[in-house]
Parts: C-alpha cells; structure tokens; sequence
C-alpha cells in the first residue's frame, strides 16, 4: 500500500483543503481535515453528476432516469461513501493532510486573500452553478418531468 502515500491531488485541491481544513479550525471544529474531506467529496460527486448528466443530455439519454429510478437510494449512498473513501486516501492516509498544511501556511497576506477569492470561485462554480445546470439538464430531458 506504499503507492497510496504516493498519490497527490493537484496543487488546487491541495489549496482547497487547506482553506476548507483552516476554516474547521478556526470554527473551533473537532475534525477538521474529516470536514475538509466530506466538503471536497460532495463536492466532487456533484461535479461528477453534472459531467454524467451533460454526457446524457448531449447523446439524448436519460441518465437521471437510469440513475434515480432504476438504481435505489441505497447504491447513491454506496457511492457517495466511495466517494469520501477516494477523498480520505489523496488527503489522508499516512496524514499527508499534514504536509499539505504546511504548503501553504506560510503564504502572504495577498496569497490568502487571493486565495479566499479563488476558494469562493470555487465553491460557488462548483456547487450551486453545478446544480443550477443539472436541474435544467433534468427539466430539459428527462421524461418525468
């Protein structure tokens, strides 16, 4: 298993967590790298969904269909826990969380603002645009709405 401490995320990520893991500090949060992971999982299988989605709407399928209505609750549960799983080994094993923190403690004050920004872009861009654009792929075609 010593190829899973040798797996990094892109250094963009790696900036993301960072925020996400400082921000649970300072919210005085018990967990905060297991906050960061879950935030950067949702995040990520939302990304995911849209990806599926936009692939679906482009060739005409019915992808929320076959993944709502043909596959239970129970499997979208399944996969967001793999997701979470996936997030846990490029951040966590072996704590490599913890090199990533001092990446990026010692940045000016001008790389955290710019950062700040650059977390809010991302976040927003990533979450509700995301879920602004699969609620219209989903009105747009699928058959049960």
């Amino acid at each position: 298993m010593e190829f899973l401490t040798k797996i990094r995320p892109p250094r963009y990520l790696r900036y993301v967590f960072y925020r996400l893991y400082m921000f649970g500090l300072k919210t005085n949060n018990r967990t905060p790298e297991l906050s960061a992971s879950i935030t950067l999982a949702f995040t990520h299988f939302i990304q995911l969904l849209l990806i599926i989605l936009s692939v679906g709407a482009i060739l005409g399928k019915d992808y929320w269909g076959v993944i709502f209505e043909e596959v239970n609750r129970f499997v979208l549960a399944v996969m967001l826990l793999v997701f979470l799983y996936v997030v846990e080994i490029f951040y966590q094993h072996g704590n490599k969380f913890k090199t990533y923190i001092s990446e990026f403690e010692s940045e000016t004050e001008a790389k955290h603002k710019r950062g700040t920004l650059y977390l809010i872009l991302y976040l927003v861009l990533s979450i509700p645009i995301s879920l602004f654009i699969i609620g219209y792929i989903i009105i747009s075609f699928s058959p049960y709405y």
